[in-house]
């Protein structure tokens, strides 16, 4: 029975504590958590060398523990990896754990069930219905890019059936065509490219099959060019995204090399070394993570961390290499290494390890390879003193974790509480269970208004960099009259450069500074439809001089000024209704914070709204500067924010 565990596992996170969307709820992240440390408990045995490295590098797992920990220690958030850094040990043990319940005569049944389970998630891939309408496959994870990584961890599974006989040959083959079909319904270009790789390399154990592998093969490098395609020529967002992402992480692995920003770090530090790029990335971007494991290793942990955490898996795969002569099940131990070895590459271009799916199907994959590498008849002892300590380490964990827990259960009452009032109430015990978070201060402030102002500041700080936050808290100041509103609203703007209402608000905040026309200029730029803001019939000659700045600016794409002049002449004249215009928090086109930065689920806000007319937004819809290739990066410069 123990054998079904591993994959009993890795369903429970695919589809409840572990996916983009279910994972953010409370009672996921409770329930995973919590079986995250009782399996871990199970691998204590083999606390004082979990991955079976010997006595050379089996220090290596707890040294790269020990470096986050001087990290986390050590940050600018360190409430934004609590929770990673007591789950680590964990993680570190699960590999054991998988290991031992698939001791004896167990690891064959077990990694057939458990790559029934891998096929039984394609199939749930394949049954997505944005599938119809030319989407790509996200289920159950909510993410294509996590749905690629996730199955082409467990494709190589399926290879080694493919070389024997009768019906086991036929599971083999259903299972491959039905994960290889779910990485293809992906479209993920490093899932494809991966997979591809992955029947190159293993065709040779699938003999009786080759045929099919290397079919399989050509079949995702077909899938794969045209994306290569678009790359090669320029034409992909996502990879000129990613490139700015990647240079932004070069800018925080600089600023702290040794110590890095903290575990966990990236969603709340990363866009102050965000360049502003416009037609390249949308403006009110949220970024969680950088896309890639290398550089997220170095930019959290600092570059000592990241090589023990490479050293430590690189000794990993090479102790399981070394041991194949006398394995158990070298076929089995080479599947196991090669999805390891495609999630590698596909976490070249992701780093979303916080959705804990994939961090548990590579701990889990881990620990088939330590049960196919030992030798047959050689089995783990009972319990050793290192499970002592693990079994401690864990209840202190627990007992860490689980006000956290209540905070997270007050949030989502919150949520669906039916009156604002219930909402403060709920709001105000999260704060009080949990008071290092900053979402849960700033939700309840945003209910507050003005009365909220000081909390609004107060989150924005515990959240470093998180634009929203010192947008609303700069808003709710200058209600409130507070002499620091305006220093809110300019770090709003250097935070999130292309964004419209902080300079907005700015240039409202003193209108005849010297500095209003062009902070007006830069909020209309990049969204034209505050020209439709009533705010306007009180400040005339702000908007004169805004429109006459945008007019001279040859920063801008000559015929968008023109075309934004023309609309501004032609604009029609009726006031008949009012409307709002103002940053979407957790809205469907807004900015999706709630779940990239803080792993919440989402609850929506408008943040930094003006009243508008809704005649004229009409008639200015004309694409944002902010959007267009052709705005010079110059114009959205962050230095342009200063009142």
């Amino acid at each position: 029975m123990t054998g079904l565990l591993p994959a009993l596992l890795v369903l429970l996170f695919a589809f409840g504590c572990g996916g983009f969307v279910s994972g953010s709820g409370a009672w996921a992240a409770i329930t995973g958590q919590a079986i995250l440390l009782l399996a871990a408990v199970a691998g204590g045995a083999w606390a004082l060398d979990p991955w079976r490295l010997g006595r050379r590098w089996r220090l290596l797992p707890w040294a790269t523990v020990a470096a986050a920990g001087v990290s986390w220690a050590l940050s600018p958030v360190p409430r934004a990896g609590m929770v990673a850094i007591l789950l680590l040990p964990a993680f570190v043990l699960l590999p054991a754990a998988v290991a031992r319940a698939l001791g004896g005569d167990r690891l064959e049944r077990g990694a057939a069930v458990l790559t029934a389970a891998a096929a039984a998630v394609a199939l749930v891939a394949l049954a997505d219905p944005g599938l119809l309408s030319g989407g790509r496959a996200l289920r159950p994870f909510g993410h294509h890019q996590l749905a690629a990584a996730w199955l082409v961890t467990f494709f190589p599974l399926a290879l080694p059936s493919l070389s024997r006989r009768g019906s086991e040959r036929l599971f083999g083959l259903l299972a491959a065509l039905a994960i290889g079909g779910g990485v293809l319904a992906t479209r993920s270009l490093l899932g494809l490219v991966a997979m591809a790789l992955q029947c190159l390399a293993g065709y040779r154990g699938a003999r009786r099959a080759w045929r099919l592998v290397l079919g399989v093969a050509l079949l995702a490098a077909a899938f794969a060019v045209p994306r290569v395609e678009r790359v090669i020529r320029g034409d992909d967002p996502s990879a000129w995204a990613r490139l700015d992402y990647a240079a932004a992480a070069g800018r925080g692995i600089a600023a702290h090399p040794l110590a890095g920003q903290g575990p966990g770090a990236t969603p709340w530090t990363l866009a102050r070394f965000l360049a502003p790029g416009p037609g390249r990335r949308p403006p009110g971007e949220l970024v969680g993570d950088v896309h890639s494991l290398p550089l997220a290793l170095a930019y959290e942990l600092g570059l000592p961390g990241a090589l023990l955490a490479f050293g430590s898996l690189g000794a990993f795969a090479a102790v399981r290499r070394r041991e194949r002569p006398r394995s158990r099940a070298p076929r089995l131990l080479d599947a196991a290494l090669l999805g390891l070895g495609g999630l590698a590459f596909v976490l070249l271009g992701n780093a979303a390890l916080t959705v804990l799916a994939l961090p548990v199907a590579a701990a889990v994959l881990g620990g088939v390879a330590l049960a196919a590498g030992r030798p047959a008849g050689e089995e783990i002892a009972g319990w050793r003193p290192g499970g002592w300590i693990a079994a401690g380490w864990m209840l202190v964990a627990a007992a860490l974790l689980l006000p956290l827990a209540r905070a997270h259960l007050a949030y989502d009452r919150a949520r669906e509480a039916p009156e604002p009032p219930v909402a403060i109430r709920e709001l105000g015990r999260a704060v009080q269970a949990d008071p290092g978070f900053p979402l849960y201060r700033a939700r309840r402030a945003w209910l507050l208004g003005p009365e909220g102002a000081e909390a609004a500041r107060t989150a924005a700080e515990q959240a470093v960099d998180v634009a929203p936050l010192w947008l609303a808290a700069g808003v709710l100041g200058r209600d409130a009259e507070l002499p620091w509103a305006a220093a809110a609203l300019t770090r709003a703007c250097e935070l999130d450069p292309l964004g419209a209402m902080a300079p907005f608000h700015l240039a409202l905040l003193a209108p005849g500074a010297p500095r209003a026309p062009a902070l007006a200029a830069r909020a209309i730029a990049a969204e034209p439809r505050l020209l439709a803001a009533r705010v306007w019939e009180q400040e005339p000659e702000l908007l004169v001089a805004a429109l006459a700045a945008l007019e001279r600016d040859e920063r801008l794409d000559r015929g968008w000024r023109a075309e934004l002049v023309a609309k501004v002449v032609e604009r029609p004249a009726g006031r008949r209704r009012e409307a709002e215009i103002g940053l979407a928090w957790d809205g469907s086109n807004g900015a999706p914070g709630s779940r990239y930065l803080f792993r919440r689920q989402p609850w929506y806000a408008e943040l930094g709204v003006t009243p508008v007319w809704p005649d004229l937004v009409a008639s200015f819809s004309i694409p944002s500067a902010a959007r267009l290739a052709t705005t010079a990066p110059a114009f959205f410069a962050p230095a342009g924010c200063a009142p």
